[in-house]
């Protein structure tokens, strides 16, 4: 069950916003039938902005999606006529605060993202024999999102099935699962280091062959999670 609470405190809407920024959360925002992840790249008392390349109209309301880690926090808010103004934030997008924030319990266990894990990729053949090849965005004990640029969408449609696909998990191993498709999505990925990056992104659920596969898949979670802990204590 999806549990939801509306905060309308701007106080408590600017810490949590400032926090974000600070763990550099992924945020998506929602236009022209696609969405771009971008991060925070400032919070003030009337307004927040966002790294991105992108053209976004000015004066238009638009859905955000802060993907924080165990939760996720849904909004809507106008983009400014005014950017943040200066050379140096040419690429910042303002937008007003919002007045209310809806935060989403999402699930127990919540997705560890990977993004820049180069090593983690599935792979296998659609039942026309062509082979395909994805990144892992994120992965959790019930599902994954992964990433390309062109994938065969013919293959790719709501409720069909990646059977035999190989989760490669760089040295946690391989594992063969079947993968249900539940969206696919064209993303904008906007960065300070990159150009604008399009791809698509298929969020999938995991169909396990064997109770041992799922087993391996929160064990490894686990192994990520302190890894990841690890890192940050260093």
């Amino acid at each position: 069950m999806i549990e939801g609470t509306i905060k309308t405190s701007k106080y408590e809407i600017i810490a949590i916003f400032r926090e974000e920024q600070r763990k550099q959360t992924e945020i998506e925002i929602f236009f022209n039938n696609k969405s771009i992840s971008t991060q925070i790249a400032r919070v003030d008392f009337a307004e927040f902005h966002i790294q991105s390349d992108s053209k976004i109209p000015a004066g238009n309301k638009f859905k955000f999606i802060l993907h924080s880690d165990s939760e996720k926090i849904e909004f809507t808010s106008q983009r400014q006529k005014n950017s943040a103004g200066g050379a140096e934030n040419s690429n910042k997008v303002a937008f007003a605060l919002p007045e209310c924030i809806q935060v989403v319990q999402r699930r127990r266990d919540p997705r560890f993202r990977l993004r820049d894990e180069n090593d983690f990729f599935c792979h296998g053949r659609h039942k026309n024999g062509e082979n395909y090849a994805f990144d892992i965005k994120d992965i959790s004990d019930g599902g994954c999102a992964l990433i390309a640029q062109s994938p065969n969408l013919k293959f790719l449609a709501n409720n069909s099935t990646l059977k035999n696909a190989i989760l490669s998990l760089a040295e946690y191993g391989e594992i063969t699962v079947d993968l249900i498709i539940k969206n696919v999505a064209m993303v904008t990925l906007d960065s300070e280091e990159k150009s604008p990056e399009n791809y698509y992104q298929i969020s999938c659920q995991f169909k396990f062959r064997r109770s041992d596969d799922r087993k391996k898949i929160e064990k490894t979670l686990i192994d990520l999670i302190l890894e990841a802990k690890r890192k940050k204590r260093v």
